[in-house]
């Protein structure tokens, strides 16, 4: 009794072991196909998102959940993830607020910056070194004559990368310091009293109190204490 498959023409018999090959290798597009959809799929979700950490200290999750649901609550904050070592991750409702938060740069939790970045799929989430950040530096007593924008950017420029003024010392509320923003550098030296003179050649000498300074341990090059335990 004859075999089908030998019965027909060379051209057209079937090779089982190159069957099987064919069609393994169509299960394996197909798995590669569903994958790359589901890939798509999970960077279109997280595209609208950022994650960070709060330079020099690590708060309890459910406090800092709280206090980004508070910090954002304008901007749709729609999912907060944790991932180790300290980092938070956090999902906007629309790419635009993702947008706005990043522009706005300057957040702070107990005086202390947080460090953002938007996520990026072809990044690995980790802490995000920095070199310099922002801090609130008050020039104590500084005559009121020396408030100006301009006075106040060169006295600023003294200790830092001037920024902004604070609203209350543009309007002049309160009056026992002024309040500036400066960009530093994290292992620069931070002075407690600026000199300079004035119009009429007088020495001036301005206490300068900050908000927060970035302690780098001298073993660990860690930032938010002195020693490494």
């Amino acid at each position: 009794m004859s075999n089908a498959n030998n019965d027909l023409p060379t051209e057209t018999r079937v090779d089982p072991v190159q069957q099987e090959i064919d069609n393994s290798r169509r299960e394996v597009n197909d798995v590669l196909q569903t994958e790359q959809v589901e890939l798509r799929s999970r960077t279109d979700y997280w595209k609208q998102a950022l994650y960070g950490y709060v330079l020099g200290v690590n708060p309890p999750r459910e406090v800092l959940d709280g206090f980004l649901r508070r910090t954002w609550q304008a901007y749709e904050v729609s999912k907060i993830s944790f991932v180790p070592n300290v980092l938070f991750m956090v999902r906007f409702g629309k790419a635009e607020h993702l947008q706005l938060v990043l522009k706005n740069g300057m957040f702070l939790f107990n005086r202390k910056p947080l460090i953002l970045r938007a996520w990026d799929p072809n990044d690995k989430i980790s802490k995000i070194k920095v070199k310099a950040v922002l801090i609130w530096v008050k020039l104590v007593g500084l005559d009121l004559k020396f408030w100006g924008a301009k006075c106040l950017e060169k006295l600023a420029s003294l200790i830092g990368k001037f920024v902004r003024i604070d609203d209350l010392t543009v309007e002049c509320t309160l009056l026992g310091f002024a309040r500036v923003l400066v960009e530093v550098e994290i292992d620069q030296k931070f002075p407690t009293r600026i000199d300079f003179e004035d119009e009429l050649g007088k020495d001036i000498h301005v206490a300068v109190e900050y908000d927060w300074l970035p302690i780098t341990c001298a073993k660990c090059k860690g930032i938010g204490h002195a020693v490494a335990m």
